[in-house]
């Protein structure tokens, strides 16, 4: 039968066993090997949830013997198998979802060797401490119930004292101690006992005090887990729980003995770099459980210069040789550092002396090599914006410019200095080169365009920016020119980098302003007069009036002035004012706006005045067509098929006092 405890070594097994002997020679009838001393479920029902594991020794045990001490002020009440106890067990047996089985004792007899669950009431809560794993066959015995404090005082400090005694055989009894203080943890601390009686604290949850199945694997001490070929190892399985049978695997090579708890495995060449070796134990009723050590295999070593089997070295310098795939190192120059520093060219070794199975070794060759002349072919240079131009750099295999670009060429959009060196076999000088972006210019004419030029004067035109590059369609090259004739003008501008650009502007031919005031000369006493304004520039009136028309109600001297570009000129008319009730008097009243809408109201340029013996009159549009013309008071213009707009007029008049006048002026059509 495979043993349940670790196989140590002779002498810790005999010091165990002279403790055993002169410690607990009343307690080899049976061992208290566990106590749930803060069990879960409600506080104030503890006591009826708490649990005591122990061993029955070499003979059997009636539970009917058994009495109780506890460390509180709870007495013993008895062992009670009955009805109840019995529905209590198959309501536990019902939580188990491993292979495990609780039983009562038959006639309450406890067979030898039996592993014993006492718990402290048969009013016990199965949910409040889990039986689902439970893999091995327990007896199980009940406390009756009655007590509902918890029965070892865990809510107090101090050393706590439990024994329990069969008062058949005599002498049969086992008692425990441990320090509260010790307690892992609240609901689930558990105190384990060796069979010296020295106490242990764990807390596995809400779990009732069985032993689970489990088991691991170690290497006994002095043993080394990194092997050569053909070594060995010296192995120990510690099991636990209800483990039937073992079996040692891994690895390539050969054990001692698979199915025993300690072994010794022989490696073998085929054996990997690293591997496990593996122990489960199996159970009559689970797939077992297992547990495994790592081994590390000392595999043939593979050391290395990390430079590689060739390096080249600048005169003047030093170079850095980097060993690795080892720990340990030993160069040709004694050195035993995974990196030496060089200034020689040679051949260079280096060992690993790590690797107690297979030494390596690696080599580099070391040359000296010349240093290389960098240039770059382009020169100094100016390029437009959005366009590139391409930099190539000569004389070595490798390069780095200051974009961080390495190949030979570069292309450049932006400016600045760029420069370029080689770094291998050997740095070298670097050269460099000066790339000017230049923005185009967009050229203009300042002057607004078209502009005006008048008769017999001259212009300046100025080209922007100012600048020396310009061409104009006068053969020109300053960046203004002066013209005196009307036409387009076209300046170009050209600076050998940018495309060509240009601008144009058309000068045309501005008249001489001219004024003429058109209207009577006179008023009736009491009215006003219109006079309008004919000519060119714009019109300014003597009487602060501005535009084609003005209005008078006083006599004066107005004047008209107009004014372009070109100057000022004026137009001067006397105004009178007459009393036109008189039989002698004469006056015109002459229409400046019409509209012709139906309304009755200035529907029709009609001439109206006093003394008025005959007229006729003539309507033109602005081009000089005449449109109209009547002969006498009753008629007029309508402006019939007219569009909105200034219309003009000539009006020959004679009087009553034999006198006659021409009027000239202009007429506003509103519709």
């Amino acid at each position: 039968m495979i043993s349940s405890v670790k196989r140590t070594c002779l002498t810790a097994l005999i010091t165990a066993l002279f403790l055993f002997t002169s410690n607990n020679i009343s307690a080899q009838c049976f061992e208290i090997e566990s106590i749930l001393v803060d069990a879960c479920g409600p506080g104030s029902l503890e006591g009826e949830n708490e649990m005591i594991r122990f061993k029955v020794g070499l003979n059997p045990l009636n539970s009917s013997n058994l009495s109780a001490n506890y460390p509180t002020a709870n007495t013993f009440l008895g062992i009670c198998q009955n009805g109840a106890s019995a529905s209590t067990t198959a309501n536990l047996n019902a939580t188990i979802t491993g292979c495990g089985f609780l039983k009562e004792p038959p006639g309450g007899v406890l067979p030898a060797n039996a592993n014993v669950l006492f718990l402290t009431s048969t009013d016990v809560d199965i949910t409040a401490n889990s039986f689902a794993n439970l893999n091995d066959t327990l007896y199980v015995i009940y406390q009756c119930a009655g007590n509902t404090s918890g029965h070892f005082g865990n809510n107090s400090a101090g050393t706590k004292t439990f024994s329990i005694s069969f008062s058949a055989p005599p002498g049969c009894s086992d008692a425990v101690s441990w320090n509260n203080s010790n307690l892992i943890g609240g609901n689930g601390a558990l105190v384990n006992f060796d069979p010296a009686g020295n106490s242990t604290f764990a807390n596995n949850g809400c779990q009732a005090p069985f032993l689970p199945v489990g088991i691991s694997a170690s290497a006994f001490v002095n043993t080394s887990l990194q092997i050569c070929p053909g070594d060995s190892i010296n192995l120990y399985g510690t099991l636990t729980g209800p483990i039937d049978s073992i079996d040692w695997t891994g690895g390539m090579g050969s054990y001692s003995i698979t199915n025993n708890d300690t072994t010794t495995y022989y490696s073998s060449i085929t054996d990997i770099d690293s591997f496990y070796i593996k122990i489960k134990g199996f159970t009559s009723c689970t797939a077992g459980v297992s547990d495994s050590v790592l081994v590390y295999f000392i595999d043939s070593s593979d050391v290395s210069i990390l430079e590689g089997i060739t390096a080249d070295l600048c005169p003047g310098t030093n170079l850095t040789l980097n060993a690795a795939g080892a720990s340990n190192y030993l160069w040709n120059t004694n050195s035993t550092s995974n990196s030496i520093n060089i200034n020689s060219a040679a051949q260079y070794f280096v060992t690993d002396t790590t690797n107690k199975c297979f030494p390596d070794t690696a080599s580099i060759q070391v040359n000296l090599s010349a240093q290389p002349t960098v240039t770059i072919t382009e020169n100094n240079t100016s390029i437009c914006q959005g366009e590139t131009i391409t930099l190539h750099a000569n004389g070595a295999s490798n390069y780095t410019w200051n974009n961080f670009s390495n190949t030979d060429s570069i292309e450049v959009i932006t400016s600045g200095t760029y420069f370029v060196y080689s770094i291998s076999p050997c740095p070298s000088d670097t050269d460099f080169v000066v790339i000017t972006v230049v923005q185009p210019t967009n050229v203009t004419i300042t002057e607004s365009n078209p502009s005006f030029l008048c008769s017999g004067a001259s212009l300046v035109l100025h080209a922007s920016p100012a600048s020396n590059n310009y061409t104009w369609n006068t053969t020109e090259t300053t960046d203004s020119i002066i013209i005196n004739t009307t036409g387009n003008y076209t300046v170009n501008f050209s600076d050998g980098i940018c495309p060509n650009t240009s601008a144009t502007i058309s000068i045309n031919e501005q008249p001489q302003p001219s004024a003429t005031i058109i209207g009577s000369n006179t008023f009736c006493l009491g009215e006003s007069l219109f006079l309008d304004a004919s000519g060119t520039g714009d019109f300014t009136w003597s009487n602060g009036d501005n535009g084609n028309a003005t209005l008078i109600d006083s006599p004066q001297q107005i004047i008209l002035t107009a004014t372009n570009f070109c100057g000022t000129t004026t137009d001067t008319k006397t105004i009178s004012e007459i009393d036109c009730n008189q039989n002698d008097s004469v006056y015109i009243l002459i229409p400046n706006v019409i509209t012709p809408n139906n309304d009755n109201s200035n529907d029709i340029f009609k001439i109206e005045g006093v003394g008025i013996t005959s007229l006729t009159g003539k309507i033109y549009n602005r081009w000089g067509k005449l449109l109209f013309e009547w002969g006498d008071f009753n008629s007029g213009w309508s402006g019939d098929n007219s569009s909105e707009g200034s219309y003009f007029y000539i009006l020959e008049v004679t009087f009553k006092n034999n006198t006659s006048e021409i009027f000239k002026g202009s007429v506003l059509l509103l519709n």
